[in-house]
């Protein structure tokens, strides 16, 4: 991840850039500046390529449905033992706080988004 974020940015600094706004937001005036050879050595962090696709399958999903992985209708079928994957069975969990966060200028959520969860 280090490395690839690291050439992309040597090949491509406008493509690091707007990488960079996607997670900082619409402008870099809250950040300093000097810290994001640091930010973009490590970060994003702590996900993967296929968290990343399943976030990218949710949005395209109806609202109030948390579907699983979509593996595609074979692989599902071996995995769920259905075509298509089932949804997560958010009614069971319990004992735990759930916090859902998002801010003004968040590009991946807002208001609306957050108000259909509830």
């Amino acid at each position: 991840q280090r490395r690839v974020h690291g050439v992309l940015c040597k090949i491509s600094p406008s493509t690091c850039n707007i990488a960079t706004q996607l997670i900082t937001g619409e402008t870099t005036s809250c950040v300093d500046t000097s810290r994001l050879p640091y930010m973009r050595t490590h970060g994003p962090g702590g996900t993967s390529l296929k968290n990343v696709m399943h976030f990218e399958q949710m949005m395209h999903t109806p609202h109030k449905k948390l579907p699983m992985f979509d593996y595609g209708p074979e692989k599902n079928k071996e995995k769920y033992g259905s075509e298509t994957p089932y949804e997560y069975p958010l009614h069971k969990i319990s004992g735990v706080e759930i916090h859902f966060m998002q801010g003004d200028r968040d590009h991946l959520s807002n208001e609306k988004d957050l108000s259909l969860i509830h």
